[in-house]
């Protein structure tokens, strides 16, 4: 199944290259949760994006809960986050990155993400970031079906919330102000 989103970010692409440059997985997965134990980062080997994320967080790739804006962290599940390289294509840059849920109940809930972020400028003042992803729903053909009527909705949503922390985190003001967790 195919997700797409996008958001505009406040601030001249130069300056969101720069970040990206030297801090994609801080900037695709934060806040940082540390690894419950070693065995947690397990299944990330065979990604193609992984390896590039290793500096991201000490003793693995970083980890984050996604869940769509306006859900208790509660009932969020956790991902592992495996961030590729930063590449430019003509005016835009790239970032690969996957996630894959941490355990077996949110594997069994939650589907792994592969996905494309696009960083583009709009005019001198704003960056444009399109998020670009595929999923496999679980549970096979049922999960299709059920994806259909409902799920897909429900990824879209969370694929917005975690677009939007992205959109914050590379927003001067929001970071300065609060943190990242603008509520916008």
């Amino acid at each position: 199944m195919f997700v797409q989103e996008v958001a505009l970010v406040d601030c001249p692409f130069d300056d969101v290259a720069r970040r990206l440059a030297a801090d994609a997985p801080g900037v695709l997965a934060a806040p940082a949760i540390p690894p419950a134990h070693p065995d947690d980062l397990a299944g990330g080997e065979g990604n193609a994006a992984a390896g590039a994320d290793q500096a991201g967080a000490p003793g693995g790739p970083p980890r984050q809960r996604v869940r769509p804006g306006g859900w208790p962290s509660v009932l969020a599940p956790t991902v592992v986050v495996h961030v590729g390289p930063v590449r430019r294509r003509e005016a835009a840059l790239l970032v690969a990155f996957s996630w894959v849920p941490e355990g077996d109940r949110a594997a069994s809930l939650l589907p792994s993400l592969d996905a494309d972020l696009e960083v583009v400028p709009v005019g001198t003042s704003e960056t444009a970031l399109t998020l670009r992803g595929s999923y496999e729903p679980p549970a096979g053909a049922l999960g299709r079906r059920v994806d259909g009527l409902v799920l897909h909705r429900l990824a879209e949503a969370t694929v917005r919330s975690f677009l939007a922390g992205v959109r914050d985190r590379l927003d001067p003001a929001v970071r300065h102000n609060d943190g990242g967790d603008s509520g916008r």
